[in-house]
């Protein structure tokens, strides 16, 4: 695999190597004091350098590989739960989590090669694996890919958005549809003629290895776009009880100066609270479903799985869109990234402090 490999710009130590659900909980809540308050937004605004050698160290990036390649293969459930604590703290981080989750869930269920081993070599090693979209083989797509004539592999041309700066990931990740089947591409930050912008990858006759292009299984019995589902929905769900927490946080008691809006306050809290629990509930259903489809692997099992999640998506959209709807009728005292080094307000610290157990 010498053809993939790339040197980064500074040696850097090797991830330690997680093995359990406590040592990875443990390890989100370590990332979550390392980097700074997130910011007031759902949309990570790529501003946190930290990232990349946070993630790096922390031994997160393992989590999802398989067992039988030397990962800790955890629960999604878990895997949940982990998203749900990041997004609670720090947006950037729980997005490019979930996007390396979603990317090294790509390789599960492929045919077994050197390929996939090295990535999944890479992953535990430290390695930051970015999803930043798909390749469109249409006349008037952005990004075009076509066989490197003469040699093995493929040249890619165009351009991308990526909703994270591309510059945190050591990996960009593409899924690619050509005669052969479907691909996901994986293109090494430092490769000649790419070029990153914040939230924009630019390839320019990009040479993307044969050993780069790993075949993906059948989409019938691929758990990736449930699982995807899922960590948006941790994300999602995780924002949402911030705000809520830091919501109650500053304004515990309503100003009676207006009943009517004291009371619609009141309501819309009880609301939120309401529709954040049952978002929980369908992440666990969800986390469940997809644990029993990546054993099984069958069309049902995911089919099952897929629909789930959707269910849990769609209950933590509705969740994350009261909670930024609470209205209250008075500023808040202090800035929520000024109360404790988690990011938001000494009520909302206690979601970390219980997330384990």
């Amino acid at each position: 695999m010498a053809t993939v490999s790339r040197l980064p710009e500074k040696i850097r130590a090797s991830a330690p190597i997680i093995v359990s659900e406590a040592e990875a909980f443990d390890g989100v809540h370590t990332l979550i004091r390392q980097l700074s308050a997130a910011n007031d937004s759902f949309v990570p605004d790529g501003t946190d350098v930290s990232l990349l050698p946070a993630l790096a160290s922390s031994g997160l990036l393992g989590i999802t590989v398989p067992s039988e390649q030397g990962g800790a293969d955890l629960s999604n459930i878990a895997l949940s739960e982990i998203i749900f604590a990041a997004a609670s703290a720090n947006t950037i981080a729980a997005a490019a989590l979930a996007s390396h989750f979603h990317s090294i869930e790509l390789i599960r269920g492929s045919a077994a090669t050197s390929s996939s081993d090295y990535f999944y070599g890479r992953a535990l090693a430290g390695d930051l694996f970015l999803m930043i979209g798909t390749v469109d083989g249409g006349a008037g797509g952005r990004l075009h890919l076509e066989p490197e004539p003469g040699k093995p592999g493929w040249r890619l041309n165009g351009a991308v958005q990526s909703a994270i700066d591309p510059i945190h990931a050591d990996w960009l990740v593409l899924r690619a549809s050509n005669a052969t089947g479907e691909h996901a591409l994986f293109v090494p930050r430092f490769t000649t003629g790419l070029r990153l912008a914040p939230q924009l990858v630019n390839f320019h006759n990009v040479h993307v290895d044969a050993d780069c292009c790993v075949p993906l299984a059948d989409p019938t019995v691929s758990t990736a776009e449930p699982l995807d589902n899922l960590l948006q929905s941790a994300q999602k769900l995780g924002w949402a009880e911030r705000k809520l927490n830091d919501k109650v946080a500053i304004h515990a008691r309503p100003s009676t100066r207006d009943h009517d809006l004291a009371a619609n306050y009141l309501s819309s809290l009880g609301l939120t609270v309401s529709r954040i629990e049952s978002g929980k509930a369908a992440l666990e259903r969800a986390g469940r479903r997809i644990d029993t489809a990546q054993v099984n692997a069958d069309a049902d099992a995911v089919e099952k799985a897929a629909f789930a999640s959707a269910i849990a998506l769609s209950s933590a959209a509705e969740a994350f869109d009261l909670a930024c709807e609470i209205e209250t009728d008075h500023q808040p005292i202090l800035s929520w990234n000024r109360l404790d080094p988690y990011g938001h307000a000494p009520i909302g610290a206690r979601l970390l402090e219980n997330s384990v157990h």
